[in-house]
């Protein structure tokens, strides 16, 4: 575990850290509900192969190398990338998701709160310069954050009315129409990503939160929040292989429910496909490959042996949180409990929302 400081070329920022002075809100939930302290991300990679082992358990063996923005950050030329994208797009088409067990059992309901799906083609388009030399623009498929999204399945009468924008999760919830199953990404404005302020997507966390703990869904719910790699800070333990597969380094996980214990810790072991696999046994789907069909279940620091627990607002005014949490906050702000609204700025974008990032 020496090669943080090499790794950033001599720099010291993985030995950075942010305490509950600096991210509060993030401080203040782990207190109020659960937190994981023994959690990994699925590989030791970006952020699009996890994304994959989220949802599949696994991911295509050949990267993305560009993606949604027309970004080119890769050391290939025009002709290797259009040919590793391609490869790209037809290894996800032959890899198995959860939403291939969904369409087995349509009793289950679910969405993925990211962006609406349109068409295959324009999804998979790489458009080009006039001379061909630079890449202009790269569709949908290769976003990031939503893996599924590079499936042609996806796009078809079956699966695309599951794909819906991130900001349709308030009025969802606001209406008690949440699904069974749902997946919920942050605009890019809000996802922890350098350079944008980390005050900002710990607003937006809140926000979400506040939207699940307002609903009428708020009793029988269960959100867990976590973050798809480690960020490239240093940390002192040694990311254990499972199954043949190299985990990536520790995550954090917080368990929001009504049967949270509050301000518990849990070291039981678990990595992303725990969570896949709760879906799965949750609803009867069978499970894909050995990494989600033998994940531990994270049923980490619940208590169901007594009523559920009354919601507890969090303020999305950066200036207004402090941890340790302070119940004595102005919570009407927020309004009453049902129906809450969120600020404007969560849910109108006028320049657009920001392209997912690595």
């Amino acid at each position: 575990m020496n090669g943080f400081y090499v790794g950033e070329h001599s720099g010291l920022d993985p030995f950075g850290h942010y305490n509950g002075t600096t991210v509060p809100l993030d401080w203040d939930l782990a207190e109020e509900y659960t937190l994981s302290d023994n959690f990994y991300s699925s590989v030791l990679d970006y952020s699009l192969p996890n994304h994959w082992h989220i949802v599949a358990g696994q991911a295509p063996a050949q990267e993305n190398v560009t993606q949604e923005g027309g970004i080119n950050k890769t050391k290939f030329n025009v002709s290797t990338v259009i040919q590793y994208d391609h490869q790209y797009l037809n290894e996800s088409n032959a890899t198995e998701s959860i939403e291939d067990a969904l369409a087995r059992d349509p009793r289950v309901t679910w969405d993925y709160y990211d962006f609406p799906l349109s068409n295959y083609s324009n999804a998979s388009s790489i458009q080009l310069n006039a001379n061909g030399t630079q890449i202009e623009h790269i569709g949908l498929a290769y976003a990031y954050f939503n893996p599924q999204a590079a499936k042609y399945e996806s796009y078809t009468s079956e699966f695309d009315s599951h794909f819906v924008n991130n900001t349709r999760f308030y009025s969802d919830a606001r209406a008690g129409r949440l699904p069974e199953l749902s997946w919920l990404i942050p605009p890019g404005q809000f996802s922890d990503h350098p350079p944008d302020n980390s005050t900002d997507s710990q607003a937006w966390l809140a926000s979400v939160v506040d939207a699940l703990e307002a609903s009428p869904d708020w009793n029988s719910s269960v959100m867990y929040i976590t973050w798809d790699d480690y960020g490239g800070f240093y940390d002192n333990m040694d990311p254990p292989a499972v199954y043949g597969q190299q985990l990536g380094f520790r995550v954090p996980l917080l368990i929001i429910s009504p049967y949270s214990t509050a301000g518990s810790v849990s070291h039981q072991f678990g990595y992303f496909e725990s969570v896949l696999r709760l879906m799965e046994w949750r609803f009867g789907l069978g499970c894909i490959t050995k990494l989600d069909c033998e994940a531990p279940l994270p049923l980490w620091g619940f208590n169901f042996s007594g009523p559920p627990r009354a919601p507890i607002l969090f303020p999305t005014n950066f200036s207004l949180a402090s941890y340790p949490y302070d119940s004595n906050w102005n919570a009407s702000a927020l309004g009453p409990p049902a129906p809450y609204f969120p600020p404007e700025e969560f849910t109108y974008f006028p320049d657009g929302e920001a392209p997912d990032i690595d």
